[in-house]
C-alpha cells in the first residue's frame, strides 16, 4: 500500500500521516524531512533562502522518485508545492493520493505562529498560491478529506473508510 497525502501547507499532512501510518502499521515518510536529511541544509527555509525555490523543487522531485520507486508500503507526507512539478504528478499517481482539503482561514489560524515557511511569509502571495493550487490538488487526488472542521481522529476515520 502506497498512500500520499497532499494539500496546502498547514492542512495536517504531517500529523495525519503519522496517525495513519501507525494505524495501518506502515512506514511514515515525511518528504521535507528526507530532503533535509539528504542535503547539507538545516531547514526548508534555509534551502529557499540560500538556493531558491527551483533548487528545492529539484531536490523534492529526486526524493519523491526515490521514495516511490524503492518503497512498497508507506504513508507519504508531501510538501504543499509537490504538485507544481509535472513529473511529481506522474510519480504521485503511482500511489493512492489523498487531498487534505483545508480552508485558507483555517490554515492561517494553524500557521499564525509559524515563521519557518518561506512561502507563507507574505499572506497575499500565500493566498494566491493556495488559489492556484486548488484545482491541481483536486484533479490529482483519488479522494478528498476536508480537515477544516474535523479533529484528527475524525480525519483518520474518514480516510480509513475510503481506503478500506
Amino acid at each position: 500500500m502506497q498512500i500520499s497525502l497532499i494539500g496546502f501547507m498547514g492542512s495536517g499532512k504531517t500529523s495525519i500521516s503519522k496517525l495513519l501510518a501507525n494505524n495501518l502499521n506502515l512506514n511514515c515518510i515525511e518528504l521535507d524531512e528526507l530532503i533535509i536529511n539528504n542535503s547539507k541544509f538545516k531547514s526548508i527555509s534555509n534551502i529557499f533562502d540560500q538556493k531558491g525555490e527551483d533548487y528545492f523543487r529539484k531536490l523534492e522531485n529526486q526524493e519523491l522518485e526515490k521514495v516511490i520507486l524503492i518503497n512498497t508500503n508507506f504513508i507519504l507526507s508531501t510538501g504543499g508545492g509537490i504538485i507544481v512539478n509535472k513529473d511529481n504528478l506522474l510519480l504521485l499517481k503511482k500511489t493512492t493520493v489523498i487531498y487534505l482539503e483545508t480552508s485558507f482561514d483555517v490554515i492561517c489560524k494553524r500557521l499564525k505562529e509559524d515563521r519557518e515557511r518561506p512561502l507563507f511569509r507574505d499572506l497575499k502571495k500565500a493566498y494566491q498560491l493556495y488559489l492556484n493550487r486548488l484545482n491541481t490538488y483536486e484533479q490529482i487526488s483519488d479522494f478528498q478529506i476536508n480537515t477544516s472542521d474535523c479533529n484528527k481522529s475524525k480525519i483518520l476515520e474518514l480516510i480509513l473508510e475510503k481506503i478500506n
